[in-house]
């Protein structure tokens, strides 16, 4: 009898040890989780701070030099380096839409603009349009992700690249939209002739395509990395739909 419960005993004592132990481990997770999720944040804050810096900087100089248009350009960047933050909900994607954010806004002003390489270097233009594309795709495949995700939804592989890259083509076409209508104000001048806009537009297609053939090619080193268990998983999903 006294071995009987004497093994109950143990039983128990293993039962509430293992548990403490998974909860041990879980909590430890949690807590490596959380410290790298703020130390990223708090790497984004400084890049997106000196990021700001450079451009407010940049539109001081143009606003003593009397160039208010200029100025008035580096304050809108600066103001939308700080919308993220109180648009966007996801964690992972607001901070990845802030850094990218903040380094192209950078780069437009502070060395496109501010050091005119716009006006010095053709190359220039268009690594900053593919550069560009590029991460719009990118934050394009984040936002996807994240949102299949919360709504348990599943997408063809193939779909969602062609969704990703006719939204980073669409969004440089805005932008070249946005150009002309800036020339139409008399204002500035953005767009130099119709060859010009076309290879921006080549440039686009070339940072769209560029990542989405990344994201095509990481999705396969996945699958042969998971043995297939993506696929089978997604084929699995759609039957049961």
């Amino acid at each position: 009898m006294t071995d009987v419960v004497s093994g109950g005993k143990w039983q128990h004592a293993s039962h509430y040890l293992m548990r403490e132990s998974e909860a041990v481990h879980r909590l430890t997770n949690l807590t490596t989780t959380d410290v790298t999720t703020a130390r990223a944040r708090r790497s984004v804050d400084w890049l997106v701070a000196t990021c700001q810096a450079g451009m407010a900087l940049t539109g001081l100089t143009w606003l003593c030099a009397g160039q208010l248009t200029f100025a008035s350009i580096a304050t809108v960047a600066v103001a939308l380096c700080i919308v993220p933050r109180h648009v966007v909900a996801s964690p992972t994607l607001r901070e990845a839409i802030r850094a990218v954010s903040a380094v192209l806004l950078g780069a437009h002003v502070i060395l496109g603009m501010g050091l005119g390489l716009y006006e010095s270097s053709g190359f220039y233009d268009k690594l900053m349009h593919v550069l560009g594309t590029g991460a719009i795709a990118m934050l394009l495949i984040l936002a996807i992700r994240d949102y299949c995700k919360r709504q348990r939804l599943v997408l063809p592989p193939s779909l969602m690249m062609w969704l990703v890259l006719c939204g980073a083509v669409s969004a440089g076409t805005a932008w070249e939209l946005f150009e002309f209508s800036m020339d139409l104000t008399g204002l500035v001048t953005a767009q130099r002739g119709l060859q010009d806009t076309m290879l921006d537009l080549v440039a686009d297609s070339v940072g769209g395509l560029i990542v989405v053939a990344g994201f095509a090619a990481w999705r396969e080193i996945d699958e042969v990395r998971t043995g297939g268990a993506n696929k089978r998983a997604t084929r699995d999903i759609h039957q049961e739909g």
